[in-house]
Formats: C-alpha cells, sequence, structure tokens
C-alpha cells in the first residue's frame, strides 16, 4: 500500500473514532429528605409500600439510595422547599423525584408546580398534570392514568413512568386497590451548567382535596464524554495506521 493511500486510511479512521458516540457518566446524588417525611405504613396499602425496593420493580433503572419507605405531603394551598444542597451542574442535568397524589385533582388539572433554584437565582418552573404527569398512589376512585408527559406545551421538561407497584392493575390479591410510586423526570435548562441547584420548591395550587406526596430525590449530573471501547479501539486503529504511513513514506525517501 502507498504512503499516501495509508494516510488517507489513517484520516477516515481518525474521523471515525473521533465522531462514533460517546458514553455519557453520570453522577447521582440522592438528597436526604427522611426528616421531613412520614411513615407510609400508616396509609391504605402502605405497608406494601414501605417494603419497596430502592430501585423499584418496573425496571425503570433508577434507584434512590436513600428510600426510606417514608413520605412528605404538600396539602392544597400549601409550599414545600426542598434543600438540595448547591449541588454543582453540568449541562444534561436532571432530577429525580417519586411523586403522587393523596385523592387528586380532575384530569386534566394543574396538581402541583415544581420550581428549582439554581445559585445565580435562576428559576426553572414545571407543571404536574392529573392523568399525564402525576396521579394518585392508590388505584381506587380518583385519578389512575398516567401518560407519561405533558400534552401542553411550555409546561417544562418532565416525564414520568411507573416506578414501583403491588403488581395487579385492579387489586393485589386481596380485593384490595393496589398502590404504586411513579418517578418523574425533570431536565434541567442546559443554561444552568456550572452552577448549584440549591433547592426544589413543590407547590399545590389546588384550593382543597388534592395532597401531594413525595418520597424520594436525586440529582443526576450528566459529566463530561468519555470514549466507548469502539471509539477507543477506532482510534488505536488509526494511530497504527499513521506509524505504517510514516514507516512506507521513509522507505520511499
Amino acid at each position: 500500500m502507498r504512503a499516501g493511500t495509508l494516510v488517507s486510511t489513517f484520516g477516515i479512521g481518525l474521523a471515525l473514532a473521533l465522531t462514533a458516540q460517546a458514553a455519557k457518566a453520570g453522577t447521582v446524588t440522592d438528597i436526604n429528605i427522611s426528616p421531613l417525611l412520614g411513615d407510609w405504613t400508616g396509609e391504605f396499602g402502605g405497608s406494601a409500600i414501605a417494603a419497596a425496593p430502592t430501585n423499584g420493580n418496573t425496571g425503570t433503572g433508577i434507584t434512590f439510595g436513600d428510600w426510606s419507605g417514608h413520605y412528605g405531603l404538600t396539602l392544597s394551598g400549601a409550599s414545600t422547599i426542598l434543600s438540595t444542597g448547591g449541588i454543582t451542574l453540568n449541562n444534561d442535568a436532571s432530577v429525580n423525584a417519586l411523586m403522587n397524589s393523596f385523592f387528586g385533582g380532575p384530569a386534566g388539572s394543574v396538581e402541583a408546580t415544581i420550581t428549582f433554584l439554581n445559585s445565580n437565582g435562576g428559576q426553572a418552573t414545571y407543571s404536574l398534570i392529573a392523568g399525564q404527569t402525576i396521579r394518585d398512589y392508590n388505584n381506587g376512585g380518583y385519578n389512575n392514568v398516567l401518560q407519561g408527559y405533558n400534552s401542553a406545551s411550555g409546561l417544562g421538561n418532565v416525564t414520568t413512568q411507573p416506578w414501583w407497584t403491588t403488581g395487579d392493575a385492579a387489586n393485589n390479591g386481596n380485593g384490595e386497590p393496589s398502590q404504586r410510586l411513579d418517578v418523574q423526570t425533570f431536565v434541567l435548562p442546559s443554561s444552568w451548567a456550572g452552577t448549584g441547584l440549591i433547592s426544589m420548591t413543590i407547590n399545590n395550587p389546588i384550593s382543597s382535596g388534592n395532597d401531594v406526596a413525595y418520597s424520594a430525590l436525586q440529582v443526576v449530573d450528566g459529566s463530561a464524554s468519555v470514549p466507548e471501547p469502539m471509539s477507543l479501539a477506532l482510534l488505536g486503529s488509526a494511530l497504527g495506521t499513521l506509524a505504517l504511513a510514516r514507516r512506507a513514506r521513509r522507505k520511499a525517501d
């Protein structure tokens, strides 16, 4: 193979190595909110919830290291401020929270607004809509639908998925309604990179008949991209090709 061909091959290999998909290594920080929480066992079906494993049982891949089988409530017309400790953020940070309602508002109503505050005074607000991104923890007579995202635009980048359930959608084997916990993921603004996440405020705008339960909280902060094994292999191949090209040039000279 001529030197020019080797150099061309090197260029292709290097380009592939540099443009190959990179894996994101994320840092997960669980926020200890246990001093604010009551015991789930005191609620209907709560004993099963309290025994839930830290990683749920629905395959979300989300684990709450500080899961304690407890919950806190933001009552109708009230607000709760949870400190997040000033965690430094990168540009792909998000927050995971276990949040469900007690009773709940009608489908399509705003059951909660969630506001995050950063160290520069910036705020990002998200809405949790009944039947879309929040539902009752108890599969009884209140809202049991979970769409997983908000239909209306401008309500913040938030999605919800089932994190834990007793199993049967109708009952848990003894004729009683089943219980579940859902996890919301709030994607923080990329412009917040380099700032600290100070707090999360849960506001319950419904005047009566709706309490918002929160059970766990964590910040997921993506770090700089690191090459995947395939990327490293391509780069190594490209560098090896460059060495061959240099040897071929020496022989040609």
